[in-house]
């Protein structure tokens, strides 16, 4: 067989196991998606998929693509951050007043849930003319925002003028908002409405006031395991494994969730879930450039194999190094790109004339 082929063989083998894919995020046996939304172990679809039922998640295959939804409190999934402990969901918008629209409630309990409103990514948000929203948990106020009326211009801020915003305490988990008039003497009945809302996402809208028009928007949750992540369900010292759930390479944060170790990536909830980083760019050039110049067999440039094994143990212990994984259409690319004109005078050459060392190291690395 033709020595070029053998190593263009060598090569393709060393790039597919270093463009392995790290293993599934859900958990072995499990679905891990449901439309375009992947869903990662301690969320799961189906008995027996989540590490606790208010991580459970319905899969609805009536809509296309199918959406999910968290079962425990029936909001829409859009995302799920291991990393992060978060997801993204849909919220309801109150609206009073407003054409085309009956007025609504802004009504959502997470109390049965491991869920939280997210204090850092969420504001609470009123738009509207004479807007009084306020946020109420089991009858008491605790906290609100006015939105003032300017009936001659509207611009897209929100500071005060037909729109309002304001934070929320952290960890609440229920949420009732009411609508009312700043001057209940002279009540403006036009269109209000308000919404928790994922800062982010609406910052981002090129006309927030499309929200009148909105059931949803995205909001940010925050989710953790229990007991310093020894529980996904509510955590008893007294009954609860002293076992972390933080998998093999994994540790636990200061924010009480599984991480896997420097150098590997993954589901740090599963056994196996922490993957050694594999492909990264600078070791699959490496390797790729010592192939080009072991295809030089006799020319002054083609290493020993003594240096060959030097170079493939230094590209080896570069693997500590923590950088982006490779993707396909780069690693097509560099085994597509040519290799560059055969020296004929090389491969023609003596080995006097090539300076080739008589020595065992010196012998070609394949032979034909």
């Amino acid at each position: 067989m033709d020595t070029r082929w053998v190593l263009q063989i060598m090569l393709v083998l060393w790039l597919i196991k270093a463009t392995t894919q790290a293993a599934t995020l859900a958990k072995p046996g499990c679905q891990e998606k449901c439309g375009d939304l992947t869903v990662p172990f301690p969320f799961g679809i189906g008995a027996n998929c989540s590490g606790d039922e208010g991580y459970a998640i319905s899969c609805d295959t009536t809509f296309s693509p199918a959406k999910a939804f968290i079962s425990s409190i029936n909001l829409e999934v859009l995302e799920i951050s291991l990393a992060n402990g978060s997801l993204r969901v849909n919220n309801p918008v109150l609206t009073s007043n407003c054409p085309d629209r009956p007025n609504s409630i802004l009504d959502v309990d997470l109390s049965a849930s491991p869920f939280s409103f997210s204090d850092t990514d969420n504001r609470f948000t009123a738009m509207g003319c004479d807007n009084l929203a306020l946020i109420n948990r089991q009858a008491t106020t605790i906290g609100g925002c006015m939105s003032f009326c300017n009936i001659t211009s509207r611009d897209n801020t929100c500071y005060g003028i037909n729109c309002c915003q304001t934070r929320i305490p952290p960890f609440l988990k229920f949420i009732n908002a009411s609508l009312g008039s700043i001057d209940r003497s002279n009540d403006q009945t036009g269109c209000k409405y308000a919404f928790m809302v994922d800062q982010d996402w609406f910052t981002n809208l090129t006309d927030p006031y499309v929200v009148q028009r909105m059931d949803n928007v995205p909001v940010v949750l925050n989710w953790r395991p229990y007991g310093a992540c020894r529980s996904f369900g509510a955590f008893n010292s007294a009954t609860n494994s002293s076992e972390s759930l933080c998998r093999t390479q994994a540790f636990c944060t200061n924010q009480s969730l599984c991480s896997c170790n420097p150098g590997y990536d993954g589901n740090p909830y599963l056994p196996d879930g922490c993957q050694e980083k594999q492909g990264r760019k600078e070791e699959i050039m490496g390797v790729t450039s010592l192939a080009r110049r072991c295809m030089n067999l006799y020319g002054r440039s083609r290493p020993t194999m003594k240096e060959v094994a030097m170079e493939l143990e230094g590209i080896r212990m570069s693997n500590a190094a923590t950088t982006p994984q490779q993707t396909y259409e780069e690693v097509a690319f560099s085994m597509n790109e040519p290799f560059g004109p055969w020296d004929t005078a090389t491969l023609t050459a003596s080995p006097a004339e090539s300076n080739i060392s008589p020595s065992s190291d010196a012998k070609p690395l394949l032979v034909d």
